[in-house]
């Protein structure tokens, strides 16, 4: 079992929208059998990827977590300001908020690297033929 994720929820969230693993691999770009390990448990890391995915369709990555019992960032955002006005840890949360957008880039620029390597290896192909 994963303690960094809530394996239901995952499966949950793609249920939801109607899609099977193979679909929301495709979509997000990562295999069928990293969905599936994602839907158990088996995976030990949240592909970046997926994380993109979840802030795409405005799911909260702390109901994913378990952290919280709101699914939509909405919800969970208005929730979330009023308890940081009384935290008296807000730096952290400042934090989190910044590694949050840096993964983000991150995704951004792994999406950019694999659709060169994708042209790189299509040209490569069509060499060889």
């Amino acid at each position: 079992m994963n303690k960094f994720i809530d394996s239901e929820r995952v499966k949950k969230v793609r249920k939801k929208l109607k899609l099977t693993q193979n679909e929301l691999g495709k979509l997000i770009g990562i295999s069928q059998k990293s969905v599936s390990h994602l839907e158990s448990g088996k995976t030990k890391n949240i592909p970046l990827e997926y994380l993109l995915f979840l802030f795409q369709k405005n799911i909260s990555v702390y109901w994913i977590m378990g952290w919280s019992d709101e699914m939509y960032i909405s919800n969970h955002q208005k929730s979330t300001d009023n308890k940081v006005e009384s935290c008296s840890n807000y730096q952290e949360f400042e934090n989190q908020k910044i590694k949050i957008e840096e993964m983000s880039k991150q995704i951004e620029e792994l999406k950019k690297d694999r659709t060169d390597l994708m042209r790189l290896l299509t040209r490569l192909s069509s060499k060889e033929k």
